[in-house]
């Protein structure tokens, strides 16, 4: 890995999950809206209202039949509308509703509070814009255009961050997934075992990861199917100890080149200052989440 590259990590991957986990369950739980449609709706505003479907940066953010599904249920909740141009009546177009341009507004703001009370609690408004210049250097590469950077919805928070965010997780997960034909969330799991060298109980994995125990233990047993891992029980035989195996361990290591190699090029249209910064920013981002958790021995290496 090239020093002025920005080098993917468990930690990163750790940090900027629970990132979009916060921001996924913060949408849902105050404002009814997932993640894909608030994007949608923050980028009508970006582009002063209306927009085509093909305007908005699916490929890498997620396929187009995608977007025309978020934008049916934009549209049954009134928070969008949809027209044909006249000159073409195959074109679809999208129309931002009063309604809409509300709730996306108040949608970030509600975000901006959650994460400024909890994980950038001690951040600075320098700090801050730090963390969205990170993500902001990887626009170019993730096929998110220049326009989607602006202050049209917020203030501080842009309709790139969103939009990064979500692709940075896309990308690991088809590189987990092609690379090692694992989940993203398996992924992690081996790469901590791996870390640690040693059998971790899986309610370690999920504290550690910050990932909910019934989800590990998908992962677990869908890892025990492929061999990966080995799975034994506890002195209490309700406790489950995975280890990794040597398929494992070659898994992880396969899965991370790919993993590293994805998230290289996502940056590769930055400027060198600002690939180093980014790396800068990823390490402490995850150092304030260490910290913030409190989860004991949640730093990896």
């Amino acid at each position: 890995m090239a020093k002025n590259e920005v080098e993917f990590t468990p930690n990163m991957a750790t940090a900027v999950i629970d990132v979009h986990h916060r921001i996924t369950m913060h949408l849902k739980e105050e404002h009814g809206l997932p993640f894909l449609p608030c994007c949608v709706l923050a980028s009508l505003r970006s582009h002063g209202g209306t927009m085509l479907i093909p305007d908005f940066p699916s490929a890498m953010i997620s396929n187009e039949n995608t977007v025309v599904a978020a934008a049916i249920r934009l549209e049954q909740r009134g928070l969008l509308e949809k027209t044909r141009r006249e000159s073409d009546r195959r074109v679809v177009v999208l129309h931002e509703t009063p309604e809409g341009a509300a709730l996306v507004k108040r949608a970030f703001d509600g975000v901006y509070r959650q994460m400024t009370t909890t994980v950038w609690r001690r951040y600075s408004d320098g700090s801050i814009d730090e963390v969205l210049q990170a993500f902001h250097a990887s626009a170019a590469g993730l096929g998110i255009s220049d326009i989607e950077v602006n202050n049209e919805v917020h203030e501080t928070l842009t309709p790139a961050f969103f939009m990064a965010i979500a692709s940075l997780v896309r990308q690991w997960t088809q590189a987990a997934s092609i690379a090692g034909s694992t989940s993203l969330t398996e992924y992690r799991c081996l790469a901590l075992l791996e870390d640690r060298r040693k059998p971790l109980p899986c309610s370690e994995l999920a504290d550690t990861l910050l990932i909910d125990r019934s989800t590990v233990s998908a992962a677990v047993k869908s890892l025990l199917a492929k061999r990966l891992v080995r799975v034994k029980r506890g002195k209490d035989g309700r406790q489950r100890i995975v280890s990794a195996t040597e398929s494992g361990k070659a898994n992880a290591a396969c899965a991370k080149a790919e993993l590293e190699k994805r998230t290289a090029a996502c940056y590769a249209d930055a400027a060198p200052q600002l690939r180093a910064k980014a790396n800068e920013v990823y390490a402490r981002m995850y150092i304030e989440l260490a910290e913030w958790t409190g989860v004991e021995g949640l730093l990896i290496v």
